[in-house]
């Protein structure tokens, strides 16, 4: 199978134009349009990432976060410049399923998100958290719960199903101890920073996302909504898994291995 042949698979479902404005899903680095090797699956492409390709004999990477998010003037002897280089140098392709991923309604990450939280049989209504395109999903989900939660069940869910480490996940609140129990719920994977005044519009009772900062904090502090940061790594690493599965049912070539790289330090 040729990269170019699974890119446009791989497009079907995750449509380009779902992607942000900002964002530059889709290939990034392309080196030739070979046959696929062996594919690496990552959430971001580190130097540890490339070098675990190098060691897999990977020609073809797909990462969540693009490789090149911005525009460069000049190759320089630095970190960002030297990746591409060495992944040049090896013949290895870039590719991104970002923002078209959140945003795909059936297969995205709202969707794996509250697989994982095991909501779906309590939800009483389900809105969306900065939606994007007419026929994509948003970004986040506000929820009405018909039975209440308890915090501490939310966390738990957070170290069992998204194999976040406890002592990564923090929780801030004004009042509501962690075996408090509560209705309305927002969850923002990735960075929630843009959406600090989305959720105190909707009235929610928690917030869970990444990336704050400390008056971002006290904005949810002031408007009594409580905080649970399960960190951008953690709340995303689900993109992995779900690509693996994905590729599985595409690629019948069983010679080309899919092999999946986490960070171990998040």
């Amino acid at each position: 199978m040729k990269i170019l042949e699974l890119v446009n698979t791989i497009e079907k479902l995750y449509k380009k134009e779902l992607a942000m404005d900002f964002d530059n899903s889709g290939m990034n680095i392309i080196t030739m349009d070979s046959s696929i090797k062996n594919i690496l699956i990552c959430l971001d492409i580190t130097d540890e990432a490339i070098e675990y390709a190098i060691k897999n004999d990977v020609n073809f990477i797909i990462s969540h976060h693009p490789v090149v998010f911005k525009s460069y003037k000049n190759i320089l002897c630095d970190n960002f410049s030297n990746k591409i280089k060495k992944m040049i140098s090896y013949d290895i392709s870039a590719y991104s399923i970002h923002t078209n991923f959140d945003a795909e309604k059936s297969h995205g990450m709202g969707k794996i998100v509250l697989e994982q939280f095991d909501l779906y049989g309590n939800i009483a209504s389900e809105d969306v958290i900065e939606k994007i395109g007419e026929n994509g999903d948003g970004l986040g989900k506000f929820l009405v719960l018909n039975n209440p939660i308890s915090i501490n069940t939310l966390k738990q869910k957070l170290i069992d199903n998204f194999h976040i480490k406890e002592f990564f996940i923090r929780y801030y609140s004004r009042h509501l101890k962690e075996d408090a129990f509560i209705k309305k719920l927002a969850i923002m994977p990735g960075s929630g920073r843009s959406n600090i005044q989305d959720v105190i519009n909707l009235g929610a009772d928690m917030y869970i996302s990444s990336d704050l900062s400390h008056h971002d904090i006290l904005d949810l502090y002031e408007n009594d909504i409580s905080y649970i940061d399960a960190t951008h790594y953690g709340l995303e690493r689900l993109f992995i898994y779900y690509i693996n599965d994905f590729l599985k049912n595409i690629i019948t070539d069983r010679n080309i291995n899919i092999y999946n790289y986490e960070n171990k330090d998040f």
